[in-house]
């Protein structure tokens, strides 16, 4: 964070707190206080039309959203929407594959969008409207200002179970897809585990997400 920290224990919080400023902001964006209103819209949806990309979660979050004060666009939920659809069909999300998004996953992925969205539009603009969202608690006002570099780190919290893999492979198709856009090149992406038998683990699950993947060798003819 910032070359002037705050002294004593505030400092020690920081990067919890941070994450707290972020986590509320977004929320605000979509037009909704917190994610415990937006999951209680979401588990009110039945989905029983057998689709896996979460297009009952999209028409519940747009019909119950505050628009006075929400900073996305009727426009940008069904673009986020239509794009978090063709990531769904490109990991075989689908009754036929036994694969759906929970409501908390498709928040995520809603999350994500917007995130991505902003971080490649205009970083600054979303660096000043993150620092001033410190002011929205008591407990975090007296947080550094955020930097570029701080921009740069995305990390999601959920429990164990939760379906955190396949979520993993929804991101990386996410940032591509944005990275894409903003005319980027990405050469490979690079994920750690704790042990090979984790390694093969993941390289089957992006396998069957229809994700290209190999186990990383030293032989560079492996």
């Amino acid at each position: 964070m910032g070359s002037q920290r705050p002294p004593g224990r505030q400092t020690e919080n920081a990067p919890l707190q941070s994450r707290r400023v972020l986590h509320g902001f977004v929320c605000r964006e979509f037009g909704y206080v917190d994610m415990n209103a937006m999951l209680t819209r979401l588990h009110d949806v039945a989905e029983d039309t057998g689709a896996g990309d979460g297009s009952g979660y999209a028409t519940a979050l747009a019909l119950y959203r505050n628009r006075d004060w929400a900073q996305v666009e009727d426009e940008q939920l069904v673009e986020y929407h239509g794009n978090i659809v063709a990531h769904s069909n490109r990991l075989r999300m689908s009754a036929e594959h036994g694969r759906t998004w929970k409501p908390h996953q498709y928040i995520a992925l809603l999350f994500t969008e917007r995130y991505l969205h902003r971080y490649f539009e205009d970083p600054e603009a979303l660096r000043r409207d993150l620092t001033q969202a410190r002011m929205m608690a008591r407990e975090m006002m007296a947080l550094p200002e955020y930097t570029r570099d701080d921009l740069r780190v995305l990390a999601f919290q959920s429990a164990t179970g939760s379906g955190k893999t396949l979520l993993m492979h929804a991101h990386i198709l996410q940032y591509r897809h944005y990275l894409d856009r903003a005319w980027g090149r990405l050469n490979n992406v690079v994920l750690l585990t704790p042990n090979e038998q984790m390694s093969g683990q993941h390289e089957r699950e992006l396998h069957a997400s229809g994700l290209h993947a190999r186990v990383f060798s030293s032989d560079a003819a492996a």
